[in-house]
């Protein structure tokens, strides 16, 4: 029979293969048989990424064990064995598969501020690189392996957020930091000093990906000015606080020196002393106190120098002007101005009368002749004293005088008055309407004697009772001609009853003389026309009017009553030669009594050079 024992078939399991065979009958080792198929369960074929070993190849009762390589996972059992069924040999369970291992599953790197980059995910044989987030730095190693033995070869690393050495920017002396997000990256802080101090080095510095700060932390330094500016020669200087910021030094120069520039400097916080340095340099004085002196002789113990003094003389026909001496002092002046030899004259210099002219040959030098002359030489300007004068010499003073003073030049008046009129005219029940028109017919016949204009004279008035009648007021400047203005006048209209004159005065001084047709440099005369005993206080009004500069004049008329005495219009005027009483009642409104107001209006002509003074700028 054929042989199939395995040892004696070669090769191996290969049928017709030759064999040596041992038989069991008498034909044993006469010639090779051919061997027959052994029974066998399929072929135990490695696994992939891995190896199999039988004990007796695929034979039955043969059991092969199977393992995978390194880094891989036997998946089932790890050993099959062949046996015999009806059908023949099978193995008796699917044989194991290899597997790759893996190492535990890695958390997102997103939820910790970094990336992670890994060959093969978590199997074995996979590398894992970290990276952080910018403003993050790597905590652990930057590289983990997935091992054979299914294990990672370090923990997972982590991103934490880089911050810089908070130190390096804080506790600046004497000054502060103040940093937008303390010292994580890209924090930025700025640095600041005290007054003070100043910043020495950067003023900004920012923390970086590598935890470093871009510059170091800055010092606060003691501000401090130039020591040499405030050092000074002869003399001496005293600093608070040596040459610091806020130290005040204070300069004093050595007697014959003057200093120059301010007494006192302080150091800022520019680096800059308040001022520029002061210094002390020798006194002296102008030399023109007397090189420039003329029609005399100085003579000097030291030319100009401080201490030194300096006497005066004057030629012939002369006389000093001033100290005969003087002195050069601390403050680098002449202990007086310099005196002068003037030519002898007379004074007052200006001998021109208001609004008139003096001729004078030699101006007021000694012997000058002067003539006078008013106006502009027209018929309209009177001239009151002397129209000639001369710079002579006083026999008994020595001194030369003006042997006459200038006259008084006066425009003619009537017709020229250049003053502001206003008439308070007296209204009550006790004047009745005859004596009214009486009344304002003879302010008119006033008036009448004037030119009425802009330039000359302007009319206001008012009527009052125990009221003030603003209705009928004529105000100043609002008539610019004779006949308009006395037309208003004698139109004015007649009622009411009772006499509060006190204020009438009032009214004049609150609103006529502030109303603005008042002119401001022209006279302001108040003519007051009344024939009652006034139920108000009039003194104190009337003082109040008159201390506004207002020339007052009352006429007080006595009515049939006759209570009306001088005593009661004194109050009024202030004066008695400006009061007038008339004791005729109405009936002596005359043009007797328009002269006595004439001349009330016009006065003295020297008290009228005021008037029409723009004269002298024509």
């Amino acid at each position: 029979m054929p042989a199939w024992d395995p040892v004696q078939c070669n090769p191996l399991f290969t049928k017709n293969s030759v064999c040596r065979c041992c038989c069991d009958d008498d034909f044993c080792n006469e010639r090779a048989l051919p061997c027959d198929e052994n029974p066998t369960c399929p072929p135990a074929m490695n696994p992939t990424f891995g190896s199999v070993e039988c004990s007796n190849m695929n034979f039955l009762n043969s059991t092969c064990s199977y393992k995978c390589n390194p880094g891989y996972n036997l998946v089932g059992d790890s050993e099959v064995g062949c046996f015999e069924t009806s059908g023949g040999l099978v193995w008796e369970r699917t044989a194991p598969k290899c597997e790759r291992a893996e190492c535990d599953a890695l958390e997102a790197p997103e939820r910790q501020n970094g990336r992670r980059r890994c060959s093969d995910s978590n199997k074995v044989g996979s590398s894992c690189i970290y990276s952080c987030d910018e403003g993050y730095e790597l905590m652990g190693n930057l590289q983990i392996n997935c091992n054979l033995d299914g294990k990672w070869s370090n923990e997972s690393p982590t991103c934490i957020r880089v911050t810089c050495d908070i130190a390096a920017t804080s506790n600046i002396a004497n000054g502060e930091t103040i940093c937008e997000e303390s010292n994580f990256y890209a924090s930025v802080c700025v640095f600041s000093c005290r007054i003070g101090f100043y910043l020495e080095g950067d003023e900004t510095t920012t923390c970086q990906q590598n935890g470093e700060w871009t510059v170091s932390k800055p010092t606060c330094q003691r501000v401090t000015c130039e020591k040499q500016d405030v050092e000074i020669g002869n003399g001496l200087s005293v600093c608070s606080d040596s040459n610091f910021y806020g130290s005040t030094c204070t300069f004093a120069c050595d007697e014959g020196y003057l200093l120059i520039g301010p007494a006192r400097v302080t150091c800022q916080d520019n680096f800059i002393w308040s001022t520029p340095p002061s210094f002390c340099e020798q006194i002296t004085c102008e030399k023109q106190a007397y090189n420039d002196f003329e029609n005399g002789d100085a003579e000097c113990t030291d030319s100009n120098i401080y201490g030194s003094s300096c006497a005066f003389t004057c030629d012939d026909g002369y006389f000093l002007t001033g100290q005969d001496t003087i002195q050069c002092i601390g403050d680098g002046v002449w202990s007086n101005p310099p005196p002068s030899c003037q030519r002898e004259t007379c004074g007052p210099a200006d001998i021109n009368p208001q609004n008139g002219l003096a001729e004078c040959d030699q101006e007021n030098k000694s012997f000058s002749k002067c003539k006078f002359s008013c106006g502009l030489q027209t018929d309209n300007w009177d001239i009151f004293g002397s129209n000639e004068t001369a710079c002579e010499k006083d026999p008994f003073t020595g001194t030369f005088e003006w042997t006459n003073d200038p006259p008084c030049c006066a425009k003619r008046c009537p017709p020229f008055a250049q003053v502001d009129l206003f008439l308070v005219l007296d209204s009550s029940s006790s004047v009745g309407k005859e004596n009214w028109n009486k009344t304002v017919y003879f302010v008119k016949s006033v008036i009448d004697n004037f030119v009425v204009s802009s330039s000359d004279m302007l009319v206001a008035a008012i009527r009052y009772n125990r009221y003030i009648d603003t209705d009928s007021e004529i105000l100043i400047g609002q008539y610019q001609d004779l006949k308009s203005t006395t037309d208003a006048i004698i139109n004015l209209p007649y009622d009411g009853s009772g006499t509060l004159t006190g204020q009438a005065l009032t009214y004049v001084r609150e609103k006529m003389l502030t109303a603005p047709g008042n002119r401001p440099n022209v006279q302001d005369m108040v003519l007051v026309v009344t024939d009652g005993i006034s139920k108000d206080d009039t003194a104190g009004p009337a003082s109040e009017l008159r201390s506004a500069k207002a020339n007052v004049v009352a006429l007080g008329v006595v009515n049939e009553k006759g209570s009306l005495k001088k005593d009661d219009i004194i109050d009024i005027a202030g004066d008695p030669e400006k009061t007038v009483l008339l004791e005729s009642g109405f009936g002596g409104l005359t043009d007797d009594l328009v002269e006595v107001i004439l001349n009330q209006i016009c006065g003295d002509p020297c008290d009228r050079r005021n008037q029409y003074a723009e004269f002298i700028s024509t």
